[in-house]
């Protein structure tokens, strides 16, 4: 009997003989039991008793099953059982012992099982066998056990078949005129049922071919290579599961699915004739030959789409001729071809070309112009490519989880990535982006885990959805080139520290960094389009967020509570607002708050007040805040920058008391007011820059030029209180008020300056202020001022007034005790000065202008009663004026 086994082995795997005998793999099961993997494809089990199959799931590396071709359970094992580890695998051969008795629980398929037990083995959940060969002498007993009740696999036929069937010899039948095939096979002797294996010659019809396909049911073998023909019937053998096939020598061509869901074990052998492959002609085939070669003639010009898909050979290397210029769509998709040439004359690769080869490297010759999308998809074991440098794009998922990519050359003439091409690419370290590269699709290097470095060209105008999510990188920069980075597009970096989006990026997309714990710096410019949330709730690791571009107040939300490590902020005035209520009592550790856009909120405030012990510089002036609230910013004990908003109209009571590191403060020009004590103890403060704008410099102990433009109104009581380094004051021309202990305790204020407009400085306003040096009053009328407004002041020190109004100075009870000096105002104040009076005369209680201008009318106490563009402004009553003129203040009297 064992003789006789390995003749029958033999004869079926003639081809692959001992040219691949070499072991590959081997390992241990229970007891005595082992298993040995050899290059031909066999899987040899040795041993005695049950094999449990469950074992082979540690045992074998899954990376080899597929290459399982032909399983030997040698003679002493009795049954095998558990759940096999070739689950769902169609295995070409499989040969049981004599001594077998059960089979339980062993769910996979073959073409073709040799069974040499002469009783049946008990069975169970064994999922399918299209050809049993069983001892002679035993094909009624086979027939009339659950063997008989075996399902085949695609609808292939299941055939129960005698060791002298596999081997009989071929019933030779010519048919000289089309159509009498079947007569022919009559006349021979012999019924269909009878026949295995036959040898056709001469010429058939349709009819002739459809007998073939359809009425022979037991036929194995098949040699129609003296039948005179250029093509086959469509899909002559598909679901067929012959042991060997001849092909007629003559043939030019193959036709679409010839051999589609066929199994021939034995091999086949395509005539060197042939120039044309049908599509699917050998799809989800099964063909145990050497290699390609054989199937793949060397005069091949074209084949058609899915010709090879899903085919499995014994050994796959592909070299594809020099004839063919285009490789079409789904070619060798699933097939398990490990090696593949391909020759300048190629053009181009189609989709899915190549999707689930089992290829290590590849070249793609410099002639290919053109890869269709998922060309190598799921290319597990490719581990390096080189792309053509006539490729103008990388399709979608072109490289797509091909796991084993470590190295990839985009060449120079790539412009586009697609969605898709290097997602999964689990080895991908590095790829360099060329600079002709305009766009990188959606998911292109998604979940590529080891990729930890990119750099994206000028370029690159859109980065797509998810581009790089999951992966590796440790910092990026998104040039200005790119305009659109949309969602997610690196989301899931758990190592990135830094990303910077330069100038010029319009739109950033929901979630670009959500999952990004290993995040330190995060900076997005002004004028970016923020749709939905870009970065999430939790860094733990940042250090510094920027955001200059203003987003939606659904989408600002950020937990600032597991910021522990954040010091500079940048955002928008909304992430403040809605985040303030998370933090309780904490007291984040913030350095820098920076206002990018929008109107702080009262939340946005506490927030702020949250950190006064640590936060060193404010800056608010592009937040849209009108008014900063009372007690706003106070006891900010730390911090020595703070910049207001630009368009501010009211300071409020206390907004920046204890501000006590505060060094300089520009007073935005529209400010109207500054309330009660709103900088009362900020004892560091060296200058005042009222009508000041962000940005401008100040130097330190030296006050600006009055702001012309400001539009500050009043100062109110204790409002610079104790502001004792302040060396030099000027007040802006338009106040009009000062209020009580204003200044007071400013004890190295050096000199004063006050405006044309002030009618009324109030009690205790300089008190103290026991350094001043000189103090320069333009006002025409004096301002009202009470005893104290000066205590402790020299009253031997200059105080300047204008000279043609000095002995209303003189005339005052409190001015008087000042050493009083007139001076010309440099034409800040004064008489009708002849400049002036060409510019304006007086006519019916008006000024009328001698052209349309700018011009401000006060009353003698100071009060605005006109400012803006005008020809002419009516005075409401008889009495005294100031006339402001380009920076000139003269007075008229209206009769």
């Amino acid at each position: 009997m064992k003789t006789r086994l390995i003749t029958i082995i033999a004869a079926v795997f003639s081809c692959c003989a001992a040219l691949h005998a070499q072991v590959i793999d081997s390992g241990k099961l229970s007891g005595d039991q082992s298993w040995t993997l050899t290059a031909d494809g066999t899987l040899t089990v040795s041993g005695t008793g049950k094999i449990i199959l469950d074992d082979f799931t540690s045992a074998i590396d899954y990376d080899l099953y597929e290459s399982v071709w032909h399983i030997v359970f040698e003679e002493g094992i009795t049954g095998m059982e558990g759940h096999s580890s070739f689950y769902g695998l169609f295995i070409p051969c499989i040969t049981l012992p004599s001594t077998i008795q059960s089979i339980n629980l062993s769910p996979y398929y073959a073409c073709c099982v040799i069974c040499n037990a002469e009783t049946p083995p008990i069975l169970n959940h064994f999922w399918g066998a299209n050809n049993v060969v069983v001892p002679t002498g035993t094909v009624e007993s086979y027939r009339n056990s659950d063997w008989a009740t075996l399902s085949g696999y695609n609808g292939w036929k299941v055939r129960i078949i005698e060791y002298d069937d596999l081997d009989s010899d071929p019933v030779s039948v010519n048919v000289s005129t089309p159509g009498m095939l079947a007569g022919e096979i009559a006349k021979s002797g012999h019924t269909v049922e009878e026949i295995t294996s036959v040898a056709v010659s001469g010429t058939l019809g349709d009819e002739d071919f459809a007998f073939l396909r359809d009425g022979m049911p037991n036929l194995l073998s098949l040699d129609l290579s003296a039948v005179s023909a250029t093509s086959l019937p469509v899909a002559l053998f598909k679901d067929n599961a012959l042991l060997r096939c001849t092909l007629p020598k003559s043939l030019t061509s193959i036709s679409d699915s010839l051999f589609y869901n066929a199994c021939v074990v034995e091999g086949i052998s395509i005539p060197s004739g042939v120039t044309a492959i049908g599509s699917y002609a050998f799809a989800v085939s099964y063909v145990l030959c050497d290699d390609y070669t054989q199937v793949i003639p060397s005069r091949l010009e074209s084949c058609g789409e899915g010709a090879f898909k899903s085919c499995h050979f014994q050994k796959g290397k592909v070299t594809i001729p020099d004839g063919m210029t285009d490789i079409p769509d789904r070619a060798f998709s699933g097939s398990n071809i490990s090696e593949v040439t391909i020759p300048e004359s190629v053009t181009s690769i189609g989709e899915e070309a190549f999707l689930g080869l089992r290829l290590t490297s590849i070249i793609i010759p410099n002639s290919v112009t053109h890869i269709g999308s998922a060309a190598f998809f799921r290319c597990s074991s490719l581990a390096s490519v080189s792309i053509s440098e006539s490729v103008s794009s990388i399709p979608d998922s072109a490289f797509y989880e091909c796991t084993s990519l470590d190295e990839v050359i985009i060449p120079q003439s790539v412009t586009s990535i697609g969605g898709h091409a290097f997602e999964y690419c689990l080895m991908l370290t590095g790829v360099v982006i060329p600079e002709s590269t305009i766009s990188i699709g959606a998911n292109a290097f998604n979940y590529c885990l080891s990729l930890t470095s990119i750099t994206i060209p000028e370029s690159v105008a859109a980065i797509g959805e998810d581009a790089f999510s999951y992966s590796s990188l440790t910092g990026i920069t998104v040039p200005g080139s790119v305009a659109v980075v949309d969602a997610g597009a690196f989301s899931g970096c758990y190592r990135l520290k830094k990303a910077v989006f330069a100038e010029g990026v319009k739109s950033i997309g929901r979630g670009v960094f959500y999952g990004c714990d290993s995040l330190t710096h995060i900076f997005i410019p002004e004028g970016v389009t923020i749709v939905g949330n870009p970065i999430g709730k939790e860094y733990p690791l940042i250090k510094s967020l920027i955001i200059r571009s203003d987003m939606d107040a659904e989408d600002a939300e950020f937990d600032f509570l597991a910021a522990d490590s954040l010091r500079v902020i940048e955002v928008p005035a909304n992430m403040l607002n809605v985040n303030r209520g998370g933090l309780g009592f904490t007291r984040p550790a913030f350095d820098s708050v920076t206002v990018t856009a929008g109107t702080l909120d009262y939340k946005g405030f506490e927030f702020l007040n949250l950190c006064r012990s640590t936060l060193r510089y404010i800056n608010l002036s592009k937040a849209e805040n009108t008014e900063l609230p009372d007690e706003a910013l106070a006891e900010c004990l730390r911090a020595d920058s703070i910049v207001l908003p630009a368009n501010l109209e009211r300071i409020g009571c206390s907004a920046l008391r204890g501000c006590m590191a505060l060094k300089s403060i520009d007073i935005p020009a529209s400010v109207t007011e500054i309330d009660d004590n709103a900088f009362e103890n900020c004892f560091s403060l060296l200058s005042i820059n009222f009508g000041g704008t962000e940005g401008t410099p100040v130097e330190a102990g030296r006050a600006a030029v009055p702001a012309a433009q400001s539009a500050l109104r009043r100062i109110g009581n204790w409002a610079f209180y104790n502001c004792h380094r302040l060396q030099h004051l000027v007040i802006p021309e338009g106040v009009t008020e000062i209020g009580d202990a204003a200044f007071y305790g400013c004890t190295y204020l050096e000199d004063l300056e006050l405006p044309s407009t002030v009618t009324r400085i109030g009690d205790n306003c300089f008190a103290l202020c026991s350094k001043l040096k000189q103090i320069r009053v333009r006002a025409a009328v004096p301002p009202e001022i009470e005893a104290k407004t000066f205590y402790d002041v020299n009253r031997e020190i200059p105080v300047y007034v204008p000279e043609d109004y000095i002995d209303d100075y003189r005339e005052d009870p409190y001015w008087r005790e000042f050493n009083l000096i007139g001076e010309e105002q440099g034409g800040t104040v004064g008489t009708d000065r002849a400049e002036i009076s060409e510019l304006y005369r007086m006519e019916d209680g008006r000024i009328v202008l001698t052209e349309e201008m700018p011009v401000s009318v006060y009353t003698a106490t100071g009060t605005l009663i006109y400012s803006g563009t005008a020809t002419e402004v009516a005075l409401p009553a008889p009495g005294v004026y100031l006339l402001r003129i380009g920076g000139e203040t003269v007075k008229v009297v209206r009769p």
